[in-house]
Formats: structure tokens, sequence, C-alpha cells
């Protein structure tokens, strides 16, 4: 769904409404307001680090009221298996004591250089990956998701949708490679396994970080100066596959100046109106850590990220995701952040908490 629509049922549909003189006339379905978002409904928009092995009482109150829409789990949060699902276990039981939908659990389990979990699936990076057949790397992504499910996480921040078109570009194996149609193979099939599986995939880095050089966005300010023709080359992963049912679309904080002018790609509405309507994605889109080098100096982050098209904010610690909780609802509150802005959102997280399990 497109920002800017905000409605949740195409206007083609029509409704009859009984007229005075016992005829039928034709109300479209776009002309119904959606519901109001409350203050409670914004913590849907918030995925929060966790501080240590265990989940403080802190960040279980959180989850219980409904301040976040769930955590990602990292190295440092990970002993062993027993211990990560005890932790997910625990937030899971808070937000059944609150009333709330079940939380997000993400984690980055690409394989390779990037995997939180040295016990679980994949064995193989993305570039080893490609070497096999398209069914091969379905089974991988499926196990993946069994390793997953069994500590508890619903949701992998992979598979790496780059397509890499520079040499020395940071993403090094993490890539499938540099063909936009192989990638697309490769990329779809590793995200169609964790889905089979019951695990949400993330095609990322949109709309590309395969042109920037061997500076990663988590260490430093990213310009990529390749031209939409480059560009939009790279997104064959997304047109094929970001639109299967529980898949959702990472953004890149890099600039891309050729193509959006001067701002981050992930405050930038431009950005997100391609994602939505020229790639026609309808799903969550979670932006790449805001606590990164590349944003953080960014004022009002949290509100122009939400402003400009995401639906969930990527924080790495619990103090940044509860900040930007209280941002966004006094931003509300001020109609900084209007309900035509944040409606879509609330309502696809939702959709998607209730989907995953």
């Amino acid at each position: 769904m497109a920002r800017g629509g905000k409605q949740l049922i195409a206007g083609a549909l029509f409704v009859l409404v009984a007229t005075g003189c016992g005829q039928a006339s034709t109300s479209s379905l776009a002309d119904v307001a959606p519901p109001n978002v409350t203050r409670a409904d914004l913590g849907n928009l918030v995925i929060s680090g966790i501080r240590g092995t265990k989940a403080s009482a802190a960040l279980k109150r959180r989850v219980r009221r409904g301040d976040v829409a769930g955590v990602i789990v990292m190295g440092a949060n990970i002993k062993s298996v027993k211990q990560v699902r005890s932790l997910t276990r625990s937030l899971r039981k808070a937000a059944k004591a609150g009333g709330q939908l079940s939380p997000i659990v993400m984690v980055d389990q690409e394989g390779g250089s990037v995997k939180r979990f040295a016990s679980a699936a994949p064995n193989r990076s993305a570039k080893s990956m490609s070497r096999l057949s398209e069914s091969a790397i379905s089974r991988i992504g499926r196990s993946t998701a069994r390793d997953l499910r069994q500590r508890g996480v619903n949701v992998d921040l992979a598979p790496v949708a780059d397509v890499k078109t520079r040499r020395g570009n940071f993403l090094g194996t993490r890539a499938f490679g540099g063909n936009a149609n192989d990638v697309a193979r490769d990329a779809c099939a590793f995200a169609a396994g964790l889905t089979s599986g019951g695990v949400g995939a993330t095609l990322k880095h949109f709309p590309g970080l395969g042109a920037a050089g061997d500076v990663n966005t988590d260490d430093g300010s990213v310009t990529i100066n390749a031209s939409r023709t480059v560009i939009e080359a790279g997104w064959a992963p997304y047109t094929r596959c970001a639109s299967a049912p529980q898949t959702l679309v990472m953004v890149s904080s890099a600039k891309y100046p050729k193509v959006y002018g001067s701002r981050q790609a992930v405050v930038n509405p431009a950005m997100y109106n391609d994602l939505r309507r020229k790639v026609g994605f309808d799903g969550v889109v979670v932006t790449d850590a805001l606590n990164a080098v590349a944003v953080k100096k960014i004022r009002s982050l949290p509100t122009r990220a939400v402003a400009a098209g995401a639906d969930l904010l990527l924080y790495l610690d619990e103090r940044s995701a509860a900040r930007a909780t209280g941002a966004l609802r006094r931003a509300l509150a001020a109609g900084t952040l209007t309900q035509d802005q944040v409606a879509d959102s609330v309502q696809r997280v939702k959709q998607l908490r209730a989907e995953l399990p």
C-alpha cells in the first residue's frame, strides 16, 4: 500500500448504501476513515535491544504495556539455546499478561560473517550458497527457520538482497553476487525457506548497498553515487518476492544523491514512495539500526523516519528504544505526526505480529 493513500481497502471496492428513496447508491470504502491511532498504539513501531542475557524487569514491563513491538537478539544476549529460549519465553509471557500481541523477536542470522547463533543454520555464507541450486538454498532457509524457532526467534533479518556492483564493497561474502537476476533467485529462495518454516524473512538493504565502498553504515556515513538506472537494476529481488507473506524489507541508512538528494534514505519519503509504488511492496518496512553512525546525529530521527514511511524503528539498546516510543507519542500529541502518517504502519505491524508464531 502506498503512503498517501492511507486506506486499508482499495478504493475500487464499493458498498451499497440505502437511500431515503429506497434506491441503492454507491459509496467508496476508501472514504471510510481508518480507526484513530492512540498513544498506546505507537509502541508497535519500535523494536528494542536487550540488556544482558535475561529480560530486565523494565523491558518486560514495556512489553506488557505495549511500549515496543518486539526485540532484537544480539551476540551479547546469547549464552546457550536454553538461555535464549527462556529469554524469549519470558517476553511472550509478559506480552500475554498485558493482553498484547505476541512480540516480534528478531536476529541477524545471515550465515557466514553475520551469524548470531553459532550452532544454528545456515552454515554457509550467501556467496557460498549462490553456488547451490534454488531448492538447496530454500532447504537451508527452512533449516535456519527451524533452528531459530527452537530459540524463540520469529523474524530473521536476512537475506541480504544487495547486488554487488562495486569492487571492494563492504558486504563481501554477505552478498549472493553481482547479477541482479541471480541474486533475486538466491535471496528469494532463502526467504521462501524461512517463511515456509514459520519465520519471517527480511530482504535488505533497500534501495541497495551493493554500490557502496568499504565503509558500513554501522561505522560511518555512506554516500552512494550510483545512477538511478544502476540502483533500480538492483531491485529485482524485491519485485520478485518482497510481497510474499511474512516478508519484511529493511531500508538503508546511506545517502543516494543522484537518486534521492542529500537526505539519508531512511528519512527520505521519495525512497519509501519508490518501494511502495514502483516495487509495489505492501508489507512491513523496518529501518536499519538507528544507533548507527550514519544516522544517529539526525535530529528528531524517530519522528522523521516514521513520517517518511518507516513502519518499524530498529534500536539496539533499551534506552534508545524507550526514548523513541516517547518521542513518537509526543509528536502525535503535538501534531508533528498525523493520523495519516501512522495508521497504516500500526495496522501493518499488528497484522504481522498476529501472523507470526
